[in-house]
């Protein structure tokens, strides 16, 4: 196996350790690495922790990308995102909600 691969499973085995670890911050499961998601819910979003993992990006970025996640399992993640996609939707339905509230990816 070429080095570069077993670097991107050591990275893929140390992201499982940490979701492991932290479980699902909504509903406290875990039971599998893989059934645990990275939710962006702060800063902006570079690209998923997946993509920059099977990229080879350096683990300091990595890192970086995690800040501003939450760990949830995929049921809760499904969840977040429906309602979260309900709230961006009725925001830019509502002529009420002023265009300088709304989130700059809502414009």
């Amino acid at each position: 196996m070429p080095p570069s691969w077993q670097r991107i499973l050591d990275t893929q085995d140390r992201n499982d350790s940490i979701k492991l670890a932290r479980g699902c911050t909504d509903c406290g499961w875990r039971g599998w690495a893989r059934g645990l998601d990275w939710d962006h819910v702060r800063g902006r979003k570079v690209t998923t922790i997946a993509n920059m993992i099977g990229r080879g990006h350096p683990w300091s970025a990595i890192e970086s990308e995690m800040t501003k996640c939450e760990v949830v399992c995929a049921n809760c993640h499904r969840v977040r995102t429906i309602v979260r996609n309900a709230l961006r939707a009725s925001r830019s339905l509502d002529p009420a909600v002023p265009r300088d509230v709304r989130r700059a990816d809502e414009r």
